[in-house]
């Protein structure tokens, strides 16, 4: 599954410090997701890019990632404190 292999992939990224470059990834990602309508990765992958941006303290990209994800999933309590705080 390539939404999967992305969020490995960004994973080991930002575990090598390259958050920049996990969150590109994540990107890419999350516009194939939108465009094939895969709800459940864009929320996923909208958390993972939120917490690439915290580590980058990018905060209006935080608000909006973590936005897109809570549009998704308002029920998630991790998305609720998190969009209190960002």
């Amino acid at each position: 599954m390539q939404y999967r292999e992305s969020l490995q992939g960004a994973l080991g990224l930002a575990q090598s410090g390259e958050h920049q470059r996990a969150i590109e990834l994540l990107d890419r990602t999350l516009t194939q997701a939108r465009t094939a309508g895969e709800s459940t990765w864009i929320a996923q992958l909208a958390k993972a890019a939120a917490v690439m941006a915290e580590h980058l303290g990018d905060t209006p990209r935080v608000a909006t990632y973590y936005r897109e994800a809570k549009g998704i999933d308002a029920s998630d309590p991790y998305l609720r404190l998190a969009s209190a705080t960002s």
